[in-house]
């Protein structure tokens, strides 16, 4: 499992902290405490938060770059996409659906 993630170099791993960490700051920004967003937004918010976190903590695990849900790699296109991804296109679509 941890062969996949080691793929990735550090340059790599070094520039996908720095967005989340980024998109992080851009979300706890939204929230100015008067709660100006609509509830919808600030679920919506809150789950990124979330993902964000947790898509930073597995950098720091050596995880990242492989799936929550099925521990399969998730490609490297996609996590250039969306940094925060957890689950590869095809669990994401499937747990969007059932929602």
């Amino acid at each position: 499992m941890g062969e996949s993630v080691r793929k990735f170099n550090e340059g790599f791993l070094a520039q996908q902290r720095e967005r989340l960490l980024e998109m992080e700051a851009a979300l706890l920004r939204t929230d100015d405490g008067k709660n100006t967003l609509a509830k919808t937004t600030l679920n919506y918010s809150n789950h990124r938060l979330g993902d964000i976190q947790r898509a930073l903590q597995k950098i720091e695990d050596g995880t990242y770059g492989l799936s929550d849900e099925s521990g399969e790699p998730i490609p490297q296109s996609r996590l250039e996409a969306f940094p925060d991804a957890l689950y590869t296109e095809r669990e994401q679509e499937e747990q969007e659906e059932g929602k």
